[in-house]
């Protein structure tokens, strides 16, 4: 049905011929009600909003913290005569400290629709909507459920009397005029809101000035509180605002966080690889991005455990940096200060300072230098070219298995396994210079390598080749020297 205060001018009547004018005697109902007779009644009609602030639109009211759990109703729809086979809308509001968790809307003890909200609410608002089909008096009941089960709600209780006398009439007057445009009045110029904040309680863990090995995962927690009036429901999120590019991963609230409450923000986060002292600033965001409460902060000081023996990389490149597929990249490094081990990954096996790459597809390299616990770092990128189909036509699959079955003063023996049977010819690389050796013929699966120096340290790899193209590379063989010169 149409609610009763927007009948505008139109006229009541009863079918018995009385010609009431219902407008004037509801204003008077609404007058005695404010008046106090509302006082034989059991339900609070006071709207519960202390704070006001006046925007440019509307003047919005800030609910307090609530306290005890509390219902009201928030229409005058009730305890009047209504039409019958028309829709009443009665609006309830309901608060609880540890929130509501459902209302129950109940007529002549039967009921009509029960509302749940995602989350406990500490402030919940439901519409309730029925439609009165017989002319009697009903019992209208609406009862909240807390999520604190020792918590009761005052049920809501009132009378509503449909009448099959009350019709509504338009005024053919104003029927026949244009709609006037509603204008909003200061009962109406408003709408009910919370306000968001948050304190810090306690740094649960990493007090200030903590200190943490470098490039090493933490949890850092937070017991904050939330003392607005808003719930902290599914979308709020506590978030990095730091500019200096060290943060962690955004947490994200799984479970709603009620006004009053207290509650634990942990994010995870790696400390950087170089000594220093570090800060990191977060703070809340409501589900529209917008920050609110307390900035939180965790501070601490990354060691240098290098103790000044901190390896420095001069140069790492790579030549050519850019490559057609099957074809080679040589890495290169300098690096200075004492290391105990050298990395580069993905998955190259290193000696010296080169190395020969051949990426099937666009590969960023990365060089570690380590001196005990500490670690520098450097990259390099080798970018793959796609090739066009005669060229893929031409790749060749690469040996593998390339191993040393014999050494003497001057020369190897070495063996391989032939993956292909497209092949022009195998080229051999020493894999410590990057320099090619000799070529051995197509479909061969082992040779040997003269004039070499005595005493000497060497290492190999093998390529597949098809008419100058070249395969991936084999694997490389250990670091071997050839036999001492008084042999």
């Amino acid at each position: 049905m149409d609610k009763m205060s927007m009948l505008g001018e139109s006229k009541h009547y009863s079918k018995g011929g009385m010609n009431m004018n219902i407008r004037l005697v509801l204003r008077l109902f609404v007058f005695v009600l404010l008046l106090g007779v509302i006082g034989c009644s059991s339900i609070p009609f006071e709207i519960p909003y202390i704070t006001s602030q006046q925007t440019d639109a509307e003047e919005v009211y800030i609910r307090p913290p609530v306290t005890e759990p509390k219902s009201f109703v928030l229409t005058h729809d009730h305890e009047q005569l209504v039409p019958i086979d028309q829709e009443l809308v009665i609006i309830s509001a309901h608060e609880d400290p540890t929130g509501v968790v459902s209302v129950s809307f109940f007529v002549d003890g039967n009921l009509i629709s029960e509302d749940t909200p995602r989350f406990p609410q500490s402030y919940f608002v439901v519409e309730h909507r029925w439609i009165p089909h017989t002319p009697q008096t009903y019992a209208i009941e609406i009862i909240a459920t807390s999520a604190d089960t020792k918590t009761k709600f005052i049920p809501l209780t009132f009378d509503v009397v449909a009448d099959e006398n009350v019709v509504v009439i338009v005024d053919e007057e104003l029927s026949s005029s244009p709609p006037a445009t509603p204008t909003a009045t200061n009962s109406d110029d408003y709408i009910i809101m919370c306000s968001n904040n948050a304190v810090l309680v306690e740094d649960v863990n990493i007090p200030d000035g903590t200190e943490i090995k470098p490039n090493t995962l933490f949890n850092k927690t937070w017991r904050v509180s939330n003392n607005g009036t808003c719930d902290w429901q599914h979308g709020y999120y506590l978030d990095s605002i730091s500019e200096d590019g060290f943060s962690g991963e955004r947490f994200t609230f799984s479970e709603s966080v009620m006004m009053n409450k207290e509650t634990d923000l942990t994010i995870s986060m790696t400390t950087p690889t170089q000594p220093g002292t570090y800060r990191s600033d977060w703070q809340l965001f409501t589900p529209e991005g917008k920050p609110f409460g307390n900035v939180f902060f965790v501070e601490f000081v990354v060691p240098d455990l290098c103790q000044g023996q901190t390896p420095k990389i001069i140069q790492f490149n790579a030549e050519p940096a850019t490559i057609q597929l099957g074809e080679t990249s040589t890495l290169s490094w300098q690096i200075e200060g004492g290391t105990t081990s050298i990395e580069i990954s993905p998955n190259v096996q290193i000696s010296g300072n080169s190395v020969v790459v051949s990426p099937d597809k666009t590969t960023i390299y990365t060089l570690m230098a380590k001196n005990v616990e500490c670690t520098v770092s450097a990259q390099v990128t080798v970018e793959v070219e796609q090739v066009s189909t005669s060229a893929l036509d031409s790749l060749t699959n690469p040996p593998t298995n390339l191993r040393i079955i014999g050494v003497t003063k001057n020369h190897f023996s070495l063996a391989w396994d032939d993956n292909s049977d497209n092949e022009t010819a195998f080229q051999l690389f020493n894999a410590i210079t990057n320099a090619p050796v000799l070529a051995f013929s197509a479909d061969s699966t082992h040779g040997q390598v003269v004039n070499l120096l005595c005493g000497t340290a060497y290492q190999w790899t093998l390529f597949a080749e098809n008419n100058g193209v070249l395969s991936a590379a084999s694997n490389i063989t250990p670091v071997v020297k050839t036999l001492p010169c008084d042999n």
